[in-house]
């Protein structure tokens, strides 16, 4: 991992309220802004689990502790309710493709969820080009 210099610059009013709060934390300004950074990055990448759609009860999922077996990054939102992730594992790391097709979710996708990391309801595969996932949030629709 190679370190990268960022360099932005802000109002006056904004720079002297990010070195206040800096300040307060003990903390440089560089140091403020580079935790932010990470912090704002790593909520960009979503856990992901895998579940069969006949039991896709994420709260089941996160309440059972099992590490996650994916982390998305979000690449663009088609819909509130269709969006497109970059499929990566747990490390962030590409899924190799011999063990992306070892995987009965990816040979049956419609036996399957996804459950996304903070939502509440069980995401359905739409499309797997590459990497690239594309997902529906299956909502309850009212019956009547």
């Amino acid at each position: 991992m190679t370190d990268m210099l960022i360099q932005t610059r802000l109002p006056g009013d904004m720079g002297d309220a990010v070195a206040h709060i800096a300040n307060d934390e003990g903390e440089s300004v560089a140091g403020w802004v580079r935790r932010l950074i990470f912090r704002e990055v790593n909520l960009a990448h979503v856990k992901a689990w895998v579940v069969p759609a006949r039991r896709p009860n994420p709260m089941l999922v996160f309440t059972n502790r099992v590490p996650p077996l994916y982390q998305l990054r979000p690449r663009r939102d088609i819909t509130p309710l269709d969006r497109i992730f970059e499929l990566a594992d747990p490390l962030g790391r590409h899924v190799q493709d011999h063990a992306l097709l070892a995987q009965d979710w990816y040979a049956k996708p419609d036996d399957f969820r996804f459950v996304l990391d903070r939502s509440p309801t069980p995401w359905v595969i739409v499309t797997i080009i590459g990497h690239e996932i594309t997902l529906h949030a299956e909502v309850d629709h009212p019956k009547g």
